[in-house]
C-alpha cells in the first residue's frame, strides 16, 4: 500500500488535471457511468527500501518508498477498446517522467485487456511506477 503522502499527492494532481472521464478511488462510493468509460485506480507501495547503508542510526539512513499506480480504463463490453487505450495513455502521460515534490514517476506500461467477472465491463490496465526519496 502506498503511503498517504503519495496517495494525497496523486489525488491532488488527478483532481486538478484530469477531466476526460470519471475516476473511481479505492474504497469510495462510485456509480459507474451507464454506457460510458471511466478510470479506476489502485495503489501499491513498498515501505521502505533502504538506499544507504553504514550510517549507524537507522533514522539517519535513506529509505525510499517504491510502488505503482494501477490505472484501469473501463468501458462496457462491446464498445471496442481504442478509447480505453487512449484514456489509459492520456492518464499515464499525465505522470510519465514528472515529479511531485520528492515523488518521481518512472516506468509506465499498458497491458492487455480483459473482461470483469460478470462480463459487463472490459478493462485495459496500465501501470505507473514511482519512487519517493
Amino acid at each position: 500500500m502506498a503511503s498517504v503522502i503519495v496517495y494525497d499527492a496523486i489525488r491532488a494532481k488527478v483532481e486538478a488535471d484530469w477531466s476526460d472521464t470519471p475516476v473511481s478511488w479505492p474504497n469510495e462510493a462510485f456509480d459507474p457511468p451507464a454506457g460510458d468509460h471511466w478510470i479506476a485506480l489502485e495503489f501499491e507501495g513498498r515501505l521502505w527500501s533502504q538506499e544507504s547503508i553504514g550510517g549507524g542510526d537507522p533514522a539517519e539512513e535513506r529509505w525510499d518508498e517504491n510502488g505503482c499506480i494501477w490505472v484501469h480504463s473501463i468501458a462496457p463490453i462491446g464498445v471496442g477498446e481504442r478509447t480505453q487505450r487512449l484514456n489509459a495513455t492520456n492518464f499515464i502521460n499525465m505522470f510519465r517522467g514528472t515529479e511531485i515534490g520528492a515523488i518521481e514517476f518512472q516506468d509506465c506500461e499498458i497491458a492487455a485487456g480483459g473482461a470483469d467477472d460478470d462480463g459487463s465491463w472490459w478493462r485495459i490496465t496500465g501501470r505507473i511506477d514511482f519512487v519517493r526519496k
